[in-house]
């Protein structure tokens, strides 16, 4: 079905095609949600479901970056967010988007992820701390990850969340934060079974103040929320499945845990903790459009794609894959290359600055269909969305349905916060900041099974003296 639905999709992206005569344009911003929810529509109801599979995150995701931006921007008016735009420029991004959405779906039900997933070894390293993590690995994260706080705050001292190139060079030092988050997941999946003890409650806790009180210097939204999606997915796979009515309950409670945050982002720092200035601006917002606009911001994909579409109409030409260009230096510290380009987020955000005249816009997300496409045209979207799809798949059945273990399932829950990442974009920063969540993981997990070696070697000593 997502095939035959993408080929009746694809005319209208042809150069002269309009839509907009098919079907008036919020019927295009419905249709681009519909085609999300085909694998919840569907799937198996004679097999169990599990909502925590890449498939139904994915797609829920893409509803808020494209669907749901569209429904956004043709009710309540486009022309101060897209003043270049027209209605039929919004519906064109719309089937963009949905083509993107349906190619994803193509690639992750062929069956190709799944053979692939199978046919690779299982790693030993994904057996360790299946018994417990010992307290080595979580006195070393832990330590990690508040020393990596502290050189943060140091690092983006003078620094402006506004400013985004102003704190560039600061970003090497990100993998040191990434262990707190670790160091309490694996203090409470080590209680897997047990009575909670008053130490193991007192350490999580103390870790967890640390993270929410680390939002004051790394001031991300998903970094508070990243040790309980941690929680969530350790508890699906490791403890109970979710099912029934809990599963859409956690899903509207995510979305609502997604604007207190950023409400709480902009009392603390949009308003320095003024509260008083925090409500009177509230109070201004005139109307549930703008309210909804400023709660869900984040969520611009349909917007990018437009600025793409008109910047490849405008100029003839497909970038042929430059905005990767980043993956080939992204590790290489500023204070060794002071030069360094900056990343694209920031160089796109100049281009989306002059369709769309929004001058203070420091960083821009392009989405994995608009980059695709700005890349390699509706062939890349195509490809791209089917690649995603596969390795997507080929991540859950390896790592949840093969291994299962204990790291397997954190390892997985790092996956799918990325997946989602990826989706947004851009890629070749999302490939950077991946790599700097899952190398301490890695270092973690190697750190573990060392200890494990060296406590059964001596045992074996032990055993052999006493004989």
């Amino acid at each position: 079905m997502p095939a035959a639905f993408a080929c009746m999709l694809l005319p209208g992206l042809l150069p002269g095609a309009h839509p907009t005569g098919l079907m008036r344009p919020m019927g295009w911003a419905f249709l681009c949600v519909l085609a999300a929810l085909l694998p919840f529509l569907t799937r198996d109801r004679t097999a169990p479901f599990d909502f925590l599979e890449p498939i139904y995150p994915l797609c829920l995701y893409a509803i808020l970056l494209f669907g749901y931006r569209g429904i956004y921007l043709l009710g309540a008016g486009w022309q101060f967010d897209l003043p270049f735009a027209t209605s039929a420029l919004i519906v064109k991004a719309l089937i963009l988007a949905s083509v993107g959405i349906l190619a994803l779906q193509i690639g992750y039900y062929s069956g190709v992820g799944e053979r692939l997933a199978r046919q690779v070894p299982l790693a030993e390293l994904l057996g360790a701390g299946e018994r417990g993590y010992p307290a080595i690995a979580i006195l070393v994260c832990a330590a990690v990850g508040v020393a990596g706080i502290a050189l943060q705050a140091k690092l983006r001292a003078g620094s402006t969340e506004a400013d985004v190139a102003s704190m560039a060079g600061t970003y090497w030092a990100v993998p040191a934060i990434m262990p707190l988050p670790l160091a309490f997941i694996m203090i409470v999946i080590n209680g897997e079974g047990k009575r909670w003890t008053a130490s193991r409650a007192m350490a999580s806790g103390s870790l967890l103040v640390a993270i929410l009180g680390s939002f004051a210097i790394y001031q991300s939204k998903a970094w508070l929320l990243r040790p309980f999606f941690y929680l969530l997915v350790a508890y699906h796979y490791r403890q109970k499945k979710l099912t029934g009515w809990k599963a859409p309950a956690i899903c509207l409670l995510g979305t609502l845990a997604f604007c207190v945050t950023n409400l709480f982002k902009l009392y603390y720092h949009g308003f320095r903790g003024n509260l008083l200035s925090t409500v009177s601006f509230l109070e201004s917002v005139a109307g549930p459009w703008r309210m909804a606009d400023l709660l869900f911001s984040r969520f611009y994909g349909t917007d990018d794609i437009a600025v793409v579409l008109q910047h490849v109409a405008n100029t003839h030409r497909f970038w042929m894959g430059s905005s990767l260009a980043e993956m080939l230096y992204w590790f290489v510290p500023r204070a060794a290359w002071p030069n360094k380009p900056y990343t694209f987020g920031i160089g796109f955000a100049h281009l989306f600055a002059r369709y769309t005249g929004h001058e203070n816009t420091a960083f821009v997300s392009l989405s994995l269909f608009g980059e695709s496409y700005l890349n390699f045209g509706i062939v890349g979207v195509v490809v791209v969305g089917v690649g995603f799809g596969i390795v997507s798949r080929a991540v859950y059945v390896y790592l949840v349905h093969r291994a299962g273990t204990k790291s397997a399932i954190i390892l997985y829950a790092i996956a799918l916060l990325h997946l989602m990442y990826f989706l947004q974009g851009s890629f070749a920063g999302h490939v950077g900041m991946m790599a700097v969540e899952v190398t301490p993981m890695l270092a973690m997990m190697i750190l573990t099974h060392e200890s494990e070696f060296f406590k059964r070697a001596a045992v074996r000593r032990y055993r052999m003296v006493g004989a």
